[in-house]
């Protein structure tokens, strides 16, 4: 797996396919993402989810990952303050652990 460092650009692809990589051999886990989200693999498919107030999965929240969600200019998603922001989920991930679907 690539090295990510904090102050890394990133793209939209490149972000995603980081989220798969962290989560490769993690079954059962999702990747934090922001302070009430996460990604995890469903079926092979990498989706995004809400985290509830405690921190677990909402179920039945699963979103797919937009394009159009992700600042190009500023190499991040449109609700992260900065790329540092978005890199800090990536470089020192965190993992919960979740129910099956």
């Amino acid at each position: 797996m690539k090295t990510f460092k904090e102050n890394d650009e990133m793209t939209y692809t490149e972000t995603l396919e980081a989220y798969q990589a962290l989560l490769a051999g993690k079954p059962g886990q999702v990747l934090l993402i922001g302070q009430d989200m996460a990604c995890r693999l469903q079926e092979g498919h990498l989706v995004g989810v809400y985290l509830d107030n405690s921190g677990q999965v909402e179920n039945g929240t699963e979103f797919d990952f937009d394009v159009s969600a992700f600042d190009t200019s500023r190499s991040c998603w449109d609700c992260d303050d900065s790329t540092a922001a978005m890199m800090e989920w990536i470089t020192s991930p965190k993992f919960v652990a979740c129910s099956g679907d």
